[in-house]
């Protein structure tokens, strides 16, 4: 799941964790930051291999902080 923080302001679900955040530098994004959560029903393994492939893909502007597998 990718969304913005601030979509929840009373904090996401307690059963989604946190994997990974996109820090960009673009200012047409109504947030900076975009935050990855893996969903109870999201495969560990699968998710983190995703964002690995994912983060190869950026442009040298942004950066992905894998956070937690």
């Amino acid at each position: 799941m990718m969304i913005y923080d601030a979509w929840f302001p009373k904090g996401v679900p307690a059963d989604w964790t946190k994997v990974a955040v996109l820090e960009t530098k673009t200012v047409t994004l109504s947030q900076r930051n975009v935050a990855f959560y893996r969903t109870p029903l999201g495969n560990e393994a699968e998710v983190t291999s995703a964002l690995r492939a994912f983060s190869t893909t950026l442009p040298p502007r942004d950066t992905l902080h894998i956070i937690a597998p």
